[in-house]
């Protein structure tokens, strides 16, 4: 397993605010690298996933998902009228185990949606039994990118479609990628519109300021940013293309050439006492956060529109309750990596779950 740093180098930067910026040659270099007949760019993975459930024709259909997935999908299902249809996932993958789908997903499942949750790979009997039954397939990048997927050597194995949320995989302030097979033949750029919070999401891409960043967050425990009253700050849609174009080739490069399985961009632990971790974590100067401890099967709101219930799903909720992560987005360079992996082990305790492999750069 692997990660990258998103954070812009300083000579990129300044070649990036001084030097020349082609949109046509970006589309030509996302047309040349996908298999896909479509690629979008667009604001957000959100974005990019409606826009997958508008091409594939889902509106109104039934969509399998694992119940250990971000609430934010929310809004998706009940703008275009989707019946979801939870799976319970596996403790020590995360996600749904192959049994739980040939329990669940019955003739009336339109299409299924595998994600590569922290990194690690949906295995290939997934994919295999998902095709034999003809159902189609898109697939959540948003923790990974893995380039067996989008290139594999057998192009019928391609999903359907696939999305990316562009912040986790390469220094920009925030866009996702669309890639759709059987589709008329495109490549779009969308356009934005930035606001402050997108702001923070530029300074964190910066060399150093980062740093600074946490340092004002802590000493004035600001937690959010953002600020609905800046959301009429308009900015070109151009920066985070050319952040993105300038690095795309690097990027790509490494896929191929490596053979990159994923780019994790944070590491997982379960632990009985999550918040007595991360304190003890934090005193040493890790820092460490509970997200994904509301999945969406944990959602009020879902819970009461789809009948459903946490005890329906016993391993999401034990996920939920001892979850930690560990955000890899500062360490820099394989030095830094071992000082931080050496401090990991030490404080860890040794009832901790987790999927990290050997990470390299």
């Amino acid at each position: 397993m692997f990660f990258i740093n998103p954070t812009i180098q300083l000579g990129k930067l300044i070649r990036l605010c001084f030097g020349s910026f082609s949109e046509e040659k970006l589309k030509q270099d996302l047309r040349d690298f996908f298999f896909y007949d479509t690629v979008l760019l667009t604001d957000s993975g959100r974005s990019a996933l409606a826009a997958i459930i508008i091409s594939l024709g889902l509106e109104g259909k039934t969509i399998a998902l694992p119940a250990y997935i971000c609430d934010v999908l929310y809004p998706i299902l009940t703008k275009y009228n989707i019946s979801p249809i939870f799976l319970d996932v596996n403790t020590q993958t995360f996600q749904p185990d192959l049994s739980e789908y040939k329990k669940r997903i019955h003739r009336n499942v339109d299409a299924v949606l595998l994600c590569h949750t922290y990194g690690k790979k949906v295995p290939s009997s997934v994919y295999t039994y998902l095709q034999n039954k003809n159902i189609k397939i898109i697939e959540d990048c948003a923790h990974c990118v893995d380039f067996t997927i989008i290139k594999p050597k057998n192009q019928e194995k391609l999903a359907d479609a696939i999305y990316f949320s562009l912040p986790k995989i390469c220094p920009a302030p925030n866009g996702g990628i669309a890639l759709i097979r059987k589709s008329k033949g495109r490549v779009h750029i969308g356009k934005d519109t930035i606001h402050i919070s997108h702001i923070k999401q530029i300074l964190h891409i910066l060399p150093s300021f980062h740093l600074l960043i946490l340092f004002i967050k802590r000493v004035f425990r600001i937690n959010n940013l953002a600020n609905p009253i800046f959301s009429s700050i308009k900015k070109p849609w151009t920066i985070s293309l050319k952040i993105f174009h300038n690095h795309l080739p690097i990027l790509l490069k490494k896929g191929i050439v490596q053979n990159f399985n994923s780019f994790p961009y944070c590491f997982p632990i379960m632990q009985k006492d999550p918040i007595a971790l991360k304190k003890k974590l934090q005193k040493h100067g890790i820092f460490a956060e509970r997200i994904w401890n509301d999945p969406i099967t944990h959602n009020p709101g879902v819970q009461k529109k789809y009948d459903i219930h946490t005890k329906d799903f016993p391993h999401t909720k034990e996920i939920a309750k001892t979850i930690l992560c560990l955000p890899l987005r500062n360490i820099k360079n394989n030095a830094q990596l071992k000082k931080y992996t050496q401090k990991l082990q030490h404080l860890l305790p040794k009832d901790s779950t987790h999927i990290w492999n050997n990470p390299q750069r």
